[in-house]
């Protein structure tokens, strides 16, 4: 296996989804949408990162990211742009340490977009968010 292959991502049967080939999208319309280069033609795209720690123990911060969605030919795909960001927090103080994500992403065109997946009974979101919280307590 090369290494390239062995970082790909897998599909539900376990094998190596090969994501640079549109036609072979069979899980969701999400598995072929990123931000790429296509044929040398590259997709601009925007991100931005920051955390706070001024008080010891807490660290506080977020980033954004945007850019065009697809691949394959520019003219294949409507013109859908991804916007993703979140916020996190952590406090660590003695034992305890806490921690907590939130992040929530749009997909603009869906609707065009979506008009090129008819017949998918999985289409692509206008919005879609997710959030994580979790603690520990260091016995030793």
């Amino acid at each position: 296996m090369s290494l390239p292959q062995l970082f790909a991502p897998r599909n539900r049967s376990g094998s190596h989804a090969r994501i640079s080939q549109p036609t072979e999208r069979r899980e969701s319309p999400l598995g072929s949408i990123r931000n790429c280069s296509w044929r040398g033609r590259a997709n601009l795209s925007f991100h931005a990162a920051a955390n706070y720690q001024g008080v010891p123990g807490l660290t506080v911060g977020g980033g954004v990211f945007s850019g065009k969605a697809g691949q394959g030919p520019p003219t294949s795909r409507p013109n859908a742009c991804v916007t993703l960001w979140e916020g996190h927090a952590r406090w660590q103080t003695g034992p305890l340490d806490l921690q907590a994500l939130y992040a929530r992403g749009a997909i603009t065109d869906t609707e065009a977009l979506n008009l090129t997946f008819v017949g998918d009974p999985t289409p692509v979101p206008k919005t879609f968010w997710g959030a994580h919280a979790q603690g520990a307590w260091h016995a030793w």
